[in-house]
């Protein structure tokens, strides 16, 4: 499966009326633009807008390049467990060969904190399986720090290469005996 299949694959929340940008060719720029180091809604755009003759003839873009707006809206509204799953049918058809490092660690997403100034501070967090040798990252996983940890998300991950002779690496955290 090539990552422009993966794209037309997840569903378009936005109603049809009035749309002028296809969701597959909004995550093409969004992808792109990530890839070089942008984030954020703002320089997402400016990405866009600043390989705009690219964009606009390899994805036959009609209307141009769309707004920041846009892009905040796809990226806030996108069905993160269809993202998931998506991204689960790419990685999978990707080949680990025996003796490939795979790396496993957890990260907290920046503007998730909930309750900030309480006891009962919360946030979302993932947790990726990650391949040294070809730097792509082969199982993601959500977790709210609330409800789950780490180290349980991960072994819940590890099935996906289970039986694969591979090297895995995890920091401190996993080696804990209560995990």
């Amino acid at each position: 499966m090539t990552l422009d299949e993966l794209f037309k694959t997840i569903p378009d929340f936005r109603r049809k009326q009035g749309l002028r940008i296809s969701l597959d060719k909004a995550l093409w720029m969004i992808f792109s633009a990530i890839a070089s180091g942008y984030h954020g809604y703002r320089p997402i755009a400016e990405f866009a807008r600043a390989n705009k003759s690219f964009f606009i003839e390899e994805l036959s873009l009609v209307h141009g390049i769309p707004s920041h707006v846009t892009f905040r809206e796809i990226i806030s509204n996108l069905d993160k467990k269809e993202v998931i799953s998506a991204f689960e049918r790419w990685t999978s058809s990707q080949d680990l060969s025996a003796g490939d490092w795979i790396s496993g660690d957890g990260k907290a997403l920046r503007s998730t904190v909930t309750n900030s100034q309480q006891k009962q501070q919360d946030f979302t967090s993932i947790v990726s399986l990650f391949c040294q040798k070809t730097g792509l990252t082969f199982a993601i996983s959500e977790y709210s720090n609330k409800k789950e940890h780490e180290a349980e998300v991960l072994r819940m991950l590890l099935p996906v290469i289970q039986g694969k002779e591979l090297i895995i690496t995890l920091d401190a955290l996993n080696s804990q005996k209560k995990h």
